[in-house]
């Protein structure tokens, strides 16, 4: 919830006052957090979490609808409503930590276009999906897409042999 203040804020600096947000989601405690903090602030943003985790997309929403209910009953506020739980669910790929192609691809394109790291495991497969999206029309042109980095670039020691391919293919 402090994270979607924190954007908002930052955002609201800039001039941003619509567009998509997109992150990871794995356990859905940063997505519930983010949803209620954004309903509860009025934001207008729309938000989509990239499973990262479940194969079972059904149990995935009903669990991010429980958290957003706990956690804005904690703060006293509104729940954010259905409308606004999106779980893009098409770039987990096999499995929790199962390296993707278009994971791969979205890795080695933004290091090399902006000099930023993303895991294979989160971060990876949502730029992946983010990428996707623009690339499909899914997202205005017209609006911008912010990527929320949630970190962990220390998952790319573990995926070394996987990705020290990158670029000679």
């Amino acid at each position: 919830v402090g994270c979607a203040v924190e954007l908002l804020d930052q955002l609201d600096a800039q001039g941003i006052h619509t567009g998509t947000l997109v992150s990871a989601t794995s356990s859905l405690g940063t997505q519930a957090g983010l949803l209620v903090g954004l309903e509860a602030a009025g934001s207008t943003l729309e938000m989509h979490g990239v499973n990262t985790y479940a194969s079972d997309p059904a149990h995935q929403t009903a669990e991010l609808r429980r958290l957003c209910n706990e956690t804005a009953s904690l703060l006293g506020v509104a729940p954010p409503p259905d409308a606004r739980l999106h779980i893009e669910t098409d770039f987990l790929g096999p499995g929790y930590g199962v390296p993707t192609e278009a994971m791969h691809r979205a890795v080695e394109e933004v290091a090399r276009l902006e000099g930023i790291l993303l895991d294979p495991v989160y971060t990876g497969k949502a730029m992946a999906w983010l990428m996707h999206a623009i690339r499909q029309g899914r997202l205005s042109p017209d609006e911008p897409a912010i990527f929320l980095h949630t970190g962990g670039s220390p998952g790319l020691f573990a995926y070394q042999q996987y990705l020290a391919g990158a670029g000679r293919r």
